[in-house]
């Protein structure tokens, strides 16, 4: 009896020795074929959880998988299909035997602590698998992408991007240069039209109306310009200095370059802008004061419409009055002969279309001509 009796405790045991090696030989092959379908990743998870890593003792005997191919797809063909299932990995329906044999092996009686891990096991798989799908791949590094590589972009992408953004700078930035131009023009020109204005008004407090000063009778005479800006317009002006063309050579030869012959002084302002006067014609009712203004005074271009324009001090209808432009313009009433005039003046009437712009409110149109 007891050699009965041993002989099939022995037999027993054999027998459980024997399921034991099977279990560990199908969790061998189904950790190899996680590992070629998921990649290594996976496979640690999975032994993380099962506690179980002598697998990795039968894998080393195997021969090495191709580099020729993408991790994600060597072994592709051998692992079972895992559709269908999400119902069983969300608890439903627990109790019903799975339809496809577990890749762990019912050898896993052979450690019962390994049970209830090992039916986590195809959850952790899936999440893995999903984990997987929504990482993005391009086309430069789709046959040699690794999860453990951080995203970044090519010098090809990088050239790419800088190409696009240099062509869309070379056009927009012109534009916005044109444009913030324009709008410099048109506030310092309505700036320099209120501070004259306002010091003819404070003049005509002390000296009466305009008919009554007295104006240069002479063209181009610098001692009666001189003489008229020094009683009726300098003292009204604040923040602005005298620079004598007679003794200063720079303003001297500025005021040659830009302005008309005999101008006796340039009145440059607190913000770098200045201007000067000449006298056009003679007597009441004919005199005209040209006053020429430079809204960036000695810096370039110095060219007429674009940072020089002409204003006028005229007798019309009976008084004088204070405008933008030139002779040429003083009588134009339509912005369609004020922007005819504009885009057919040359040289220095192109000073006179300050009037188009006073006539747009102080506003650079696209249609300006000349910026």
């Amino acid at each position: 009896m007891l050699a009965s009796g041993g002989g099939t405790v022995g037999s027993a045991e054999g027998k459980d020795a024997i399921r034991c090696e099977d279990a560990k030989k199908q969790r061998c092959k189904a950790s190899l074929k996680i590992l070629g379908y998921y990649g290594s990743r996976a496979l640690r998870i999975i032994f993380k959880i099962s506690g179980n890593l002598n697998v990795w003792d039968a894998a080393a005997t195997l021969p090495p998988h191709s580099n020729s191919l993408p991790k994600g797809a060597r072994g592709q063909k051998d692992i079972p299909s895992l559709e269908g299932r999400g119902s069983k990995w969300e608890g439903e329906n627990d109790n019903q035997p799975s339809p496809q044999p577990s890749p762990i092996g019912e050898g896993a009686i052979c450690h019962p602590e390994l049970v209830s891990a090992s039916l986590e096991i195809p959850k952790q798989v899936r999440d893995d698998m999903f984990n997987f799908l929504k990482r993005t791949y391009s086309l430069i590094n789709l046959f040699t992408y690794s999860p453990r590589k951080c995203a970044a972009f090519t010098l090809a992408e990088v050239l790419i991007t800088l190409g696009i953004i240099g062509v869309v700078a070379a056009i927009t930035i012109p534009t916005l240069i044109s444009n913030h131009q324009k709008e410099v023009v048109g506030k310092r020109l309505q700036k320099f039209y209120s501070t004259m204005q306002n010091a003819f008004n404070f003049a005509m407090i002390d000296h009466g109306e305009m008919s009554y000063w007295e104006f240069p009778t002479k063209q181009n005479d610098g001692d009666q310009m001189s003489k008229f800006a020094t009683t009726y317009i300098f003292p009204y002006l604040k923040g602005v200095s005298q620079c004598d063309t007679n003794s200063n050579p720079e303003c001297f030869s500025y005021g040659s370059e830009i302005f008309d012959q005999g101008l006796p002084a340039i009145y440059i302002f607190s913000d770098g802008s200045c201007f000067g006067m000449n006298i056009g014609g003679s007597g009441v009712g004919a005199g005209n004061i040209h006053i020429y203004y430079d809204y960036n005074c000695m810096q370039k271009p110095n060219i007429y419409g674009k940072d020089v324009f002409d204003f006028i001090i005229r007798w019309v209808n009976n008084e004088y009055v204070f405008k933008a432009g030139g002779y040429a313009t003083v009588n134009k009433t339509t912005r369609e002969e004020l922007l005819n005039y504009c885009k057919n003046a040359q040289n220095r009437s192109r000073g006179e279309c300050a009037s188009l712009i006073q006539f747009d409110g102080w506003q650079v149109k696209d249609d300006y001509p000349w910026l």
